[in-house]
Order: structure tokens, then sequence, then C-alpha cells
């Protein structure tokens, strides 16, 4: 979290700290769950319950995406709108990091204090996810789905903070392309879905993104 400025400029107004730390995340997520994970009366939920006129067209049309072309059901689903598994779909480096030596330090750090071996945690520009924990080789870049629900408190995306909502636009298949070798262990076969859509499936449209 240290790497994504608006967690900095957050846990700073929160916290009246430098940076995020361990302890207080904790107790930030703790509050977030109290306070705010309640709802059950989204227009999607509403339109599940049985109120066809819930969602709006363009929701609609947003959820016959979700559900068909675009492919986010495979990863995305059940109430919370994740499968609880760990996947590599090539998220890109967080863009301040080439220029962030705080932020280089912090994840070098944690690769050593995680038992990463030397030559990888002194030239470390990316978080490995799940490999701290394993240490398996397939499962670098490896993470948790996260969660749909409550996305206008959750910016920015992705682990790293690499996407920010614009306009509405989420073009992650785009930044994709251009990272494939960070994809190159994608094993599973839903993984193996992300690996067609960078080499040659149909994209998404800018309207449709």
């Amino acid at each position: 979290m240290a790497q994504v400025p608006d967690y900095v400029r957050l846990f700073k107004q929160a916290f009246g700290v430098d940076r995020p730390t361990y302890h207080l995340a904790l107790r930030a997520i703790a509050t977030f769950e109290r306070a705010e994970v309640i709802s059950d009366d989204s227009p999607f939920d509403l339109e599940m319950s049985g109120q066809r006129s819930a969602m709006s067209a363009e929701a609609r049309l947003g959820m016959a995406l979700f559900t068909g072309k675009a492919g986010c059901i495979q990863y995305h689903n059940g109430a919370l709108f994740t499968d609880e598994g760990f996947h590599n779909v090539g998220v890109p480096t967080s863009p301040t990091f080439d220029t962030d030596i705080l932020a280089q330090i912090a994840l070098r750090y944690q690769h050593y204090a995680r038992g990463v071996p030397a030559e990888l945690y002194r030239k470390a520009d990316r978080d490995l996810g799940l490999y701290y924990t394993t240490k398996r080789e397939v499962d670098k870049g490896k993470f948790r789905t996260p969660p749909l629900r409550y996305l206008v408190y959750t910016t920015p995306y992705m682990h790293n903070g690499f996407l920010k909502p614009r306009s509405g636009t989420v073009s992650l298949p785009t930044q994709r392309s251009r990272n494939r070798s960070i994809i190159s262990s994608c094993g599973s076969a839903r993984e193996q879905h992300v690996k067609a859509a960078i080499d040659g499936e149909p994209q998404l449209s800018d309207d449709q993104q």
C-alpha cells in the first residue's frame, strides 16, 4: 500500500501517519467491514430479487458483457463476486514505482523479509503475490480475486493501485497485451482465458469498456 499515493494520503488523513502500516491496515479493514459491508439493496440485488426495473439499461448492457464477452464472471462470481482463488492476470507494475525510491526500498525489504532469494529481491520491481507464501515458481504474480461489491469505496483498483476509474472505463486487457511476459506462467483453464484474450481474441471496444 505504501506504493499507492492514494493510500498514503488516506492513511495520513485517517491516522495522522506518513505511510501505511500493517497494524493500521488491519484497523482500517475492520472499520470498513463494520461500517460498510451491510448493503443488500443495490440495483443489482434488487434486480436479482425480482424487481426487473431496478437496473438501468446501461447497467444491463454492462451485465451482459460481464457474463459474456468480457468473461469477468469466470473470476468474479458468487454473492461477493469473487471465486476466492489466486490468479495471475498480468497486472503491470505500479506507474509510480520507477520514480518512487521509498516504494522501491519497501518492496525489496518485503522480498527480503519474506525469504525471497537475494538474486530476486535485489532487482525486484513487482509484488510476487502468493509466491511469498508457497515459494513455488508457478505462484509468482498470483493474487486472490477481489470482490466487486463497494467498488466506489475501494479505488484505486488491483493489488498495486494500477487501475483508476476513468469515466467508468477499466481497460486492463489493453495493458496486459503490453505485458505478456508477466503472465507467462499462467496455467489454469481460466488463466488460459487471459492468454487467449492477449493472443488475438476480440477485445472490448471503447464503448464497451
